[in-house]
């Protein structure tokens, strides 16, 4: 059994929730989509709380307030067209068109 953590952001926490696999049977990612902006400081600070081994991150890049390093190993998976929101953590991935 494979557990990930899921956290949806928009301009603030949205959803919490467990993703998983288990024998060819997996569960759902309840909302992808953006709307124009993300606040990721309540999530920086909710993940500071929980103490992940490390972090990654779907984004198109569009992202507003300051973050600081978090000190927890970051990746990002950008969508297409994306960049990189911060100087901090590594571009895992760029989905297609």
């Amino acid at each position: 059994l494979s557990v990930v953590m899921v956290i949806e952001i928009d301009s603030e926490i949205v959803s919490i929730y467990n993703y998983f696999k288990l024998q060819g049977k997996e569960s759902r990612i309840i909302r992808l989509g953006g709307g124009g902006g993300t606040e990721f400081t309540p999530f920086f600070q909710k993940a500071k709380e929980m103490k992940p081994d490390a972090i990654i991150l779907m984004t198109d890049g569009d992202v507003f307030g300051p973050v600081r390093d978090p000190g927890i190993p970051t990746g990002y998976i950008l969508t297409h067209g994306g960049h990189k929101p911060y100087s901090f953590g590594d571009v895992i991935s760029e989905l297609p068109d």
